[in-house]
C-alpha cells in the first residue's frame, strides 16, 4: 500500500484517484529528469566545445613545433595524420592535457570563438619557407626584430613581408631573364602572400600575452612528446609510388633540423649522368672486422642463384634467367623489397643499402660455399646471388616475376616472368617514379671513413624505419640515421654519359664559371637569359641518362653542346628538340599553355605530367617578363622547383601562380 505526502492527501481530499495523483507525479519528475537533462548536455556541450578548442589548439602548435623542428614537411605532416584516427587520438590526448591546466581551456576558447586559432592554422599551412636556409629572413635587422617581438618562438618561418623578399631572392642582374626577348626586363617579381606573423595580424591571436604563450609553448611539449607516434603513423600509409602523398617531401626541408649535421656535402664526389660504372673497391666491413679486396670493378652481371634456404638447390643458378646488369637488378630488388606507397628518400635509401648489401656479402664471402660471390669471368665481373631471402629478393622490373608456391610464401626462390605457377609481382610501369629515383642513385655505396663498403644489413623494422624518416628527411641523413654518422657516399665513376659538377640541384645561371657563356651566336649569355637551359640540364643531370657531353656535364657543356647543333636562334631562343643532341635519351615531347587556367587545374597539370614520368620545366612570370624554373615534386599543393636564378625551392611561394603560363616536358626513351 502506497504512503502519501501530505500534498498526495489534499489531493485524495479534493477527488483525485491515485491513478491521476501517481501520473501527476511521474510528469513532475520527468520533468525534473528533462531539466537535469538538459543540465547535463549543457555542460556536456560546454566541455566538448572547450575541447574541440584545446584539441584545435594543440593541433595548431603542434603544426607549429613541427615547421620548427622539420621545415614545410612537419605541418604538412601533422595535417595528414591528424586526419587518420591514431592521429586524432594524439591531438585528444594533447586537448586533454592542455584542459588539465588551469585558465588554458578559457583561454584557448576565447581565441576559437574570435577565429584566430583557424587564421593561426591557416598562416602555419601557407608557410612554404620552413626552416629552409635564406627563406624567411627578412632584409634588416629593424624588420627581423619586429618580427620577433612580434609572434616569440615563430619569427623567420615566412617568406619576408610584403615589401621584402623570402631568402636570397634573384639578382637584379637577371631581371632581363627572358629566352624570347632578352632585352625585356622585368622589374615585377611579386612576393607571397607575407610572413607568418603578418598572416596573423589583427586576428587577436599574437597579442594574447603570456597565456596564448604558454599555450603554445606547452603543445609544442606535448607535440614533441608524442612525435613519435606520428611519425610512426606516417609510415603506415600505403598508396602506389606514382601517386603524389606526404611521403615525397621537399628534401631542402631537412635542413635547419637537427639533423643538418647529417646531411653529406661532399664537394669532390660527383653525380652520375648514367652509364655503366666502375667501382674502385678497397673492401668492406661489417662493422667489426674488415676484408681487404683491392679492386676495380667494371659492368658488373647478376646471375641468379637458387637456394636451399629456400626451395631450392645451393650452387644452382636459376634455369633460363640472363645476366641482369647490375643497375637493372637494383632497381629490381627496390620493387621486390618495398611495399606500396613508398616516398623518394626511402626508395633511394633502398637502392644505396641493397647495392651496399650484396656487394659487401660477395667481397666478404659470407655464402661463397652457396654460391655467392663477386669474380672476374673472363673478363667480365659477375655476382652471383641468391635470388630469395636468403640474400636479397629481385623481381624483374621489365618482366614481372613468379613464384613455384603461395606467394605471401617469402621462403620462396623468385623467376622472372610471370609464367611461373604463381605471380609475385606484374611488370613495374614504365612511368613508376621509383624507376627514376634508383637511377638517381647510380653507382653509389655507403663506405665508411676510410672508404670500406659498409655492410648494410636490413630487415623490415628497418625499412618501416626509412619510410618513417624518409617523410621527413633526405635519404643521406636516412642512411645516416640508420647506420651511424661517421658514413659517407662513394659514387662510382660511370661512363656512357659524364658527371655532373657537384650538386645538379644547386645549380645556378649566375656566379658560376658557366656564367658568361653564350647562347649560340647571340649576345644573350647563360647569366643574363640561360635559366631554360640551365633548368633542363638540372633534369638532365636528376634522370640519370647518358649524354653526349665530354668531360664533365653542367649548364655550361650542356650549353656548348647545343651550341655545336644549333640549339639556339640569332635572339638565344632555344631550339627545343635539338635537346637530344646533348642528351641522346631525353626526348623533348611538348608544351601545354596553361597560363588562364586556375590554380587548381595548373597543379593537376603538373601532377598528371610528373605521375606519368616525364621532366617539366615551368614558365612562372607569365606577362610580367620570363622566368623557367625545374620542377622537382608535388606535395599536396605545393610544388617544389630546382630555380636557377634563386635559392628558393617552392615555386608558387617565390613565384605568384597566377603567372604560371607554360609547361614544358621530357621524357627519358
Amino acid at each position: 500500500m502506497p504512503i502519501f505526502s501530505n500534498e498526495d492527501k489534499d489531493a485524495k481530499k479534493k477527488g483525485l484517484s491515485n491513478e491521476n495523483i501517481d501520473k501527476d507525479k511521474k510528469n513532475i519528475y520527468q520533468a525534473e529528469k528533462n531539466d537535469h537533462k538538459a543540465e547535463k548536455n549543457d555542460s556536456k556541450n560546454k566541455n566538448d566545445k572547450n575541447n574541440e578548442s584545446n584539441k584545435k589548439a594543440a593541433k595548431t602548435a603542434a603544426k607549429g613545433a613541427a615547421n620548427a623542428a622539420f621545415g614545410p614537411m612537419g605541418g604538412k605532416a601533422v595535417d595528414a595524420i591528424s586526419k587518420t584516427k591514431a592521429g586524432d587520438k594524439l591531438l585528444n590526448k594533447g586537448g586533454e592535457l592542455l584542459g588539465k591546466i588551469p585558465g588554458i581551456s578559457k583561454a584557448t576558447k576565447k581565441l576559437d570563438d574570435s577565429g584566430a586559432l583557424d587564421a593561426a592554422d591557416k598562416g602555419m599551412s601557407a608557410m612554404g619557407g620552413g626552416a629552409t636556409p635564406g627563406v624567411g629572413a627578412t632584409n634588416n635587422a629593424a624588420q627581423q626584430q619586429a618580427s620577433t617581438n612580434d609572434a616569440p618562438g615563430f619569427s623567420g618561418f615566412g617568406k619576408g613581408n610584403s615589401k621584402n623578399k623570402g631568402g636570397l631572392g634573384k639578382p637584379s642582374s637577371l631581371d632581363g631573364d627572358n629566352l624570347e626577348n632578352p632585352d625585356q626586363i622585368d622589374n615585377n617579381d611579386k612576393q607571397g602572400e607575407g610572413d607568418f606573423s603578418a598572416n596573423l595580424s589583427g586576428t587577436g591571436f599574437l597579442p594574447g600575452g603570456k597565456k596564448t604563450l604558454l599555450i603554445i609553448g606547452v603543445v609544442c611539449f606535448i607535440f614533441l612528446f608524442m612525435s613519435g607516434g606520428i611519425l610512426t603513423s606516417i609510415g603506415s600509409a600505403d598508396n602506389n609510388d606514382a601517386k603524389n602523398d606526404i611521403g615525397n617531401p621537399d628534401r631542402k626541408g631537412a635542413k635547419g633540423t637537427k639533423y643538418e649535421s647529417q646531411i653529406i656535402d661532399n664537394p669532390n664526389s660527383s653525380v652520375n649522368a648514367g652509364g655503366i660504372c666502375t667501382y674502385d673497391i678497397k673492401g668492406s666491413t661489417n662493422g667489426v672486422s674488415v676484408t681487404n679486396f683491392n679492386e676495380q670493378v667494371t659492368d658488373i652481371k647478376v646471375r641468379l642463384m637458387h637456394s636451399s634456404f629456400c626451395d631450392g638447390t645451393d650452387n644452382v643458378p636459376i634455369e633460363g634467367e640472363s645476366l641482369i646488369d647490375f643497375e637493372t637488378y637494383i632497381l629490381g630488388v627496390v620493387y621486390a623489397e618495398v611495399g606500396g606507397g613508398m616516398n623518394e628518400a626511402e626508395a633511394k635509401t633502398q637502392a644505396i643499402a641493397a647495392r651496399s648489401f650484396i656487394l659487401d656479402r660477395a667481397i666478404r664471402g659470407v655464402n661463397k660455399a652457396n654460391g655467392v660471390k663477386l669474380e672476374n669471368e673472363d673478363g667480365q665481373w659477375v655476382l652471383q646471388v641468391r635470388n630469395c631471402v636468403a640474400d636479397q629478393v629481385f623481381c624483374n622490373p621489365d618482366q614481372g616475376c613468379s613464384k613455384r608456391g603461395a606467394s605471401d610464401n617469402q621462403y620462396q626462390d623468385v623467376y622472372s616472368g610471370i609464367n611461373n605457377i604463381i605471380t609475385y609481382k606484374p611488370p613495374l610501369s614504365q612511368n613508376a617514379k621509383s624507376r627514376q629515383w634508383v637511377a638517381e642513385t647510380t653507382g653509389q655505396l655507403l663506405v665508411n671513413n676510410s672508404g670500406y663498403i659498409v655492410g648494410t644489413n636490413y630487415a623490415s623494422s628497418r625499412q618501416k624505419e626509412w619510410r618513417t624518416w624518409g617523410a621527413i628527411l633526405d635519404y643521406k641523413q636516412v642512411l645516416l640515421q640508420s647506420y651511424g654518422s661517421n658514413k659517407d657516399i662513394y659514387t662510382a665513376n660511370c661512363s656512357g654519359g659524364a658527371t655532373s659538377t657537384g650538386d645538379y640541384t644547386t645549380w645556378k645561371q649566375y656566379g658560376a664559371p658557366w656564367s658568361s657563356i653564350t647562347l649560340g651566336n647571340s649576345s644573350a649569355t647563360i647569366n643574363n637569359a640561360g635559366c631554360l637551359a640551365t633548368s633542363i640540364s638540372m633534369l638532365i643531370a636528376k634522370s640519370g641518362v647518358a649524354t653526349s657531353v665530354e668531360g664533365e656535364f653542367n649548364p655550361g657543356t650542356f650549353v656548348q653542346q647545343l651550341n655545336k647543333s644549333g640549339g639556339f636562334d640569332g635572339r638565344g631562343n632555344l631550339q627545343w628538340n635539338v635537346v637530344s643532341s646533348a642528351a641522346p635519351n631525353f626526348k623533348y615531347q611538348g608544351k601545354i599553355n596553361v597560363a588562364n587556367d586556375s590554380r587548381k587545374n595548373k597543379l593537376a597539370s603538373i601532377q598528371s605530367l610528373l605521375n606519368s614520368g616525364y621532366y617539366v620545366v615551368a614558365e612562372v612570370k607569365g606577362n610580367t617578363g620570363q622566368h623557367w624554373v625545374a620542377i622537382d615534386s608535388v606535395n599536396g599543393d605545393t610544388v617544389n622547383m630546382f630555380d636557377p636564378a634563386s635559392t628558393s625551392t617552392n615555386m608558387w611561394q617565390q613565384y605568384n601562380w597566377k603567372n604560371t603560363s607554360r609547361l614544358a616536358y621530357f621524357k627519358v626513351v
